[in-house]
């Protein structure tokens, strides 16, 4: 997974990234994180390459839709749930 990872431009050094490989392995499920660990997820996943504007449309949106009545906390749980399945769905594919 080390390698689909570089590919997106995450950076390790933030502890996120490894929340992200053990979410990514079923190691540990998401609704088992907590805040802390939430935010760290989502802040490594910001630090993936930035793309030209006219190339935003191309590039992989994580963020899911609001529902009404949803908390700030249970988006964000849905944001790292939706990560977690694009990381899923990366394995094993050859970077381009």
């Amino acid at each position: 997974m080390h390698e689909e990872f570089r590919c997106l431009g995450l950076n390790f050094s933030f502890k996120g990234v490894a929340i992200l490989e053990k979410l990514v392995n079923d190691e540990i499920k998401v609704f088992c994180l907590s805040e802390e660990e939430i935010s760290e997820v989502l802040a490594a996943w910001k630090t993936r390459n930035y793309v030209p504007v006219a190339k935003v449309e191309t590039t992989i949106n994580s963020k899911p839709q609001r529902i009404q009545g949803e908390t700030e906390k249970q988006y964000k749980y849905r944001h790292v749930k939706n990560i977690v399945q694009i990381l899923k769905n990366l394995k094993n594919t050859p970077c381009t």
